[in-house]
């Protein structure tokens, strides 16, 4: 049970969009931190409930806007060139050529997605791989795919 994909490269802004939507979702509790530091204000009426949370708010903010900060350094851009994978239950073998590659064990994946495109596979809040089902050569490799992460655990 091999998969040998295409050599394909994720595009700046479409890694940016899917570690932006991970961070979101596994941080839902910050939208409701800002109303919680606002919502003393109307007890103990003062500026300062306002100055704190909107100062919070900015950090947080600034700390995402790194996110696409990330995508522009130097060290990072290597991860947006031109790679194939090839792909079995042992681990996934992320390939720069025919003699250059980086094994990526299984258990360092923490999170894997089955979209309507394709998989991603998230290994920390800023580092993901995204198969999309036009690098697989065949359809089956899809569905060799789709099993392989389903024995994994990642997908239910």
């Amino acid at each position: 049970m091999l998969i040998q994909t295409k050599k394909y490269s994720i595009k700046k802004r479409r890694y940016v969009a899917l570690a932006l939507r991970y961070i979101l979702v596994r941080q839902w509790w910050i939208s409701v931190l800002y109303p919680a530091i606002v919502a003393p204000m109307y007890w103990i009426y003062s500026w300062w409930w306002l100055i704190g949370a909107s100062t919070a708010l900015f950090l947080y903010f600034f700390w995402i806007i790194q996110l696409v900060g990330l995508t522009q350094l130097q060290q990072f851009q290597a991860f947006f060139n031109k790679v194939s994978f090839e792909i079995n239950s042992q681990q996934l073998l992320l390939k720069v050529s025919t003699t250059k590659g980086m094994p990526i064990q299984w258990t360092q994946i923490r999170k894997a997605i089955r979209q309507k495109h394709g998989f991603v596979l998230y290994m920390s809040k800023v580092q993901l791989i995204d198969l999309p089902h036009k690098v697989f050569a065949k359809p089956h490799q899809i569905k060799i795919m789709d099993t392989i992460l389903h024995r994994k655990g990642y997908i239910k």
